[in-house]
């Protein structure tokens, strides 16, 4: 029996050792990361700013397009794309695996009271690609769409386009998801 201890104890240092190793990713691969995430949020909020000139339906239509042909656009030679939250607008883009993990991450730093400017994520995934995310936070622009005081408008436009629509109650601040990518 007290063999049988033993060996079990060593099997779940072995397992345990096994889970914790995970590998950095290459530095280059970091940059690249940072690069691709920084252009999908630059480039999406530029457009959804100026859509907003038209109001926020008009910014609402334009970003049920405009974000997926984004994130399509600067996927490319094997790099993906896309953004990741808790509290979904598309289901699609619901935070799972590595993301929801590096979500996890920017949730821990924000209720430390961290600054969430600047940080990031970056790992090795299993399959040998490099996982790199950014959090996305609220700011005034975003809340014609996500805040709590929606204009009836957009209400009728959230529910007709996405009857199941978590992605609102938040104010400036508050950490919406992550913009991420994967590279080979």
């Amino acid at each position: 029996m007290t063999r049988l201890l033993l060996v079990a104890a060593v099997l779940l240092a072995a397992c345990r050792g096994k889970q914790e190793r995970v590998e950095p990713p290459a530095a280059e691969k970091v940059v690249r990361g940072k690069e691709v995430v920084g252009a999908l949020k630059k480039n999406l909020k530029g457009a959804l700013e100026q859509e907003l000139a038209n109001g926020p339906v008009a910014a609402l239509v334009a970003c049920q397009s405009l974000a997926p042909a984004l994130a399509q656009s600067l996927s490319s030679e094997g790099v993906l794309v896309g953004r990741a939250t808790r509290k979904p607008r598309n289901p699609g883009n619901a935070a799972a695996g590595w993301t929801a993990d590096a979500l996890t991450r920017f949730e821990k730093m924000k209720s430390e009271g961290k600054d969430l400017l600047g940080a990031s994520y970056a790992r090795r995934l299993p399959d040998g690609r490099t996982a790199y995310a950014e959090p996305l936070v609220i700011q005034d622009v975003c809340l014609a769409c996500h805040g709590a005081d929606l204009a009836p408008e957009v209400t009728a436009a959230l529910a007709e386009r996405y009857p199941s629509d978590q992605a609102t109650g938040y104010a400036a601040g508050d950490l919406r998801g992550l913009a991420w990518a994967e590279l080979p």
